[in-house]
């Protein structure tokens, strides 16, 4: 670092422009800003571990949404935080018949038996209500009735403490219903 850092602070004095450069020294990540001065050169540095380790967070999110949304048996559902559908993945949209216009903006629970919309509708809340994920297995009905089995997963989509919406997985096990539906 103290070689980079010389070698800016010359730059910056000579061409009297500022420079800009990250850094990573043993677990940190720093933001160095030289810039030049009437009778010198300032340094000023800024630690930026913390949005290092979110962009970290953000691609590894995203890299998981890749996986869930190219898996065959698995679909992935953005819900508000009050249940409500913002986002359907396309493996889901592929098997059940629905189109992304036909669910958004309604209550996930409409998608489900009335057997188990009660107990969704319980996890919902308990998911925004805490960072716990919730688990059941289920049976999801499609656009035509068609039913098909799987596992659903549903955990809150969190910023500190605020809870903007729960994030679903739909892992179906009904994997010979899922291909034909596809086919369909």
């Amino acid at each position: 670092l103290g070689v980079v850092l010389h070698e800016r602070l010359q730059r910056a004095m000579r061409t009297r422009k500022h420079e800009t450069f990250e850094a990573a020294v043993e677990d940190r990540h720093i933001s160095v800003r030289v810039f030049p001065l009437t009778d010198g050169a300032g340094v000023l540095f800024a630690n930026t571990t913390e949005q290092h380790d979110q962009r970290l967070r953000l691609g590894e999110a995203n890299a998981l949404r890749a996986a869930t949304n190219g898996h065959p048996l698995a679909a992935a559902i953005k819900l508000d935080a009050s249940g409500r559908v913002k986002e359907i993945h396309d493996g889901f949209c592929a098997w059940s018949g629905y189109q992304p216009e036909d669910v958004v903006g309604h209550r996930f629970t409409d998608l489900l038996p009335p057997n188990h919309r009660r107990e969704v509708a319980e996890m919902i809340e308990a998911a925004t209500r805490s960072a716990v994920p919730q688990q059941v297995e289920l049976t999801l009905l499609g656009k035509q009735g068609q039913e098909v089995s799987g596992v659903l997963t549903l955990a809150a989509i969190q910023t500190e403490f605020i809870t903007h919406g729960v994030m679903v997985v739909w892992v179906c096990s009904g994997g010979a219903v899922l291909g034909a539906n596809r086919a369909a």
